[in-house]
């Protein structure tokens, strides 16, 4: 057991995010920790950093807040989205950057120490519904949106997507593999992995048939739509958890 508010029991908390709330629940979802509820709109993506102190979350009204865990104090409000902001995410090799993805089109990567904007990708035609940063690069983000495309940013290289790859509905969710060598998305009633790796070898991944050579697997046995994609394991080989409507 754990004393709620202690740093332990934050750190391993579970965040649920639903209308204007955020609620931290301890380890078995039994127990309420913290409710953040300073919100005017519907508040979408609550993600706690690695060290747990600090709380990150969009809304319907596309501002990105930064929420001191232990006071509940906003420590940043980034409002540059023109559209709901759905996903937000930390980076994996980093406290002080944090991304979003936006109904707007664009994905946007965010300085904690500075509040400024460092880096706005656009490409995507469509809602941007899922976000994750590579597990092995702190530049590199890959997003998943409405427009059937999932794509790979590379904050060194500038605006544009150094990779992007066709999945065949609106995509839902995405998930690096642990190496950061495949990345899987989902959307519609099916799951694909992707060879990262290879499509990035060549920043082309169509063949002449206009097919996607980087795809290692696809999954179709699912009846309704693919919301969700987790992955939980401590080899490059990752257990698949699916929730669907």
């Amino acid at each position: 057991s754990c004393l709620v508010g202690s740093e332990m029991c934050i750190r391993d908390s579970l965040t649920a995010t639903s209308s204007a709330r955020v609620t931290m629940y301890n380890q078995n979802g039994r127990k309420v920790l913290k409710t953040f509820a300073r919100f005017k709109d519907v508040a979408f993506s609550g993600v706690l950093r690695k060290d747990a102190k600090v709380l990150a979350v969009g809304g319907q009204s596309g501002i990105v807040q930064l929420f001191d865990v232990k006071t509940r104090n906003i420590l940043r409000k980034f409002a540059l989205h023109t559209g709901a902001v759905r996903a937000v995410r930390w980076s994996e090799m980093s406290n002080l950057s944090v991304g979003s993805s936006s109904d707007d089109t664009t994905v946007r990567i965010w300085d904690v120490s500075t509040g400024n904007c460092s880096q706005r990708f656009d490409g995507h035609k469509d809602y941007v519904r899922a976000l994750e940063s590579s597990p092995e690069q702190n530049d590199v983000w890959a997003s998943g949106s409405y427009d059937h495309s999932v794509r790979l940013w590379d904050a060194r290289v500038g605006r544009d997507a150094v990779m992007t790859m066709q999945h065949t509905g609106p995509v839902e969710d995405i998930c690096w593999y642990p190496n950061a060598r495949a990345l899987v998305s989902c959307g519609g009633p099916e799951v694909i992995v992707w060879d990262v790796v290879k499509g990035a070898s060549s920043f082309n991944v169509k063949d002449s048939n206009n097919s996607n050579t980087n795809r290692l697997m696809r999954l179709t046995n699912h009846q309704k739509t693919c919301l969700l994609y987790t992955s939980d394991a401590a080899d490059d080989t990752p257990c698949v958890d699916l929730g669907g409507r």
